[in-house]
């Protein structure tokens, strides 16, 4: 009996159960690595905002969103570097990202749109560098593209405004 529970405890216990998960942003071998939930909520609030016609009602509704922003990109920096990512770039460039936000959340307090537009740019660019880092944006590309969660890239035929 002693010798059928030391057997049992033995095959129970002794080896670690098996990953079924991947890690954010990694993939399994001959899989495309997935969007972590923070990038894709970054930008889903971006992606609107962004493809909307230049205008007041453009600047109104991302200026009224700044709160939204800043959270998504506080996110993207308490994220830290997922998967395979070098941390200091992810650093740097949701360090980037914040700073991009903190000068439109500035530049909405006083609207206009000769320095909104630069400023929002700086936002939609400061993204598009973090989200290459976890392969959701080809480099050098010029389109945003809609994010699902568990997708592996940004694609949209929306052109850039």
């Amino acid at each position: 009996m002693r010798i059928a529970c030391v057997v049992l405890l033995v095959a129970c216990g002794s080896k670690p159960a098996p990953a079924t998960e991947t890690p954010k942003g990694e993939a399994k071998p001959g899989e495309t690595p997935t969007m972590p939930a923070e990038v894709v909520k970054f930008h889903d609030i971006l992606s609107p905002r962004w493809h909307a016609e230049k205008g007041p009602e453009r600047m109104a509704d991302t200026c009224g969103a700044i709160g939204e922003l800043e959270s998504g990109a506080d996110a993207l920096t308490k994220l830290g570097a997922p998967g395979t990512v070098d941390a200091a770039r992810w650093a740097m460039g949701t360090s980037e990202l914040s700073k991009a936000v903190g000068a439109l959340k500035t530049t909405c307090g006083t609207p206009d749109e000769a320095t909104f537009e630069p400023a929002f740019h700086r936002v939609h660019e400061g993204f598009h560098a973090v989200a290459e880092l976890v392969g959701g944006h080809e480099p050098g590309s010029s389109s945003l593209h809609p994010l699902e969660p568990g997708s592996s890239s940004l694609h949209n035929e929306h052109e850039h405004h």
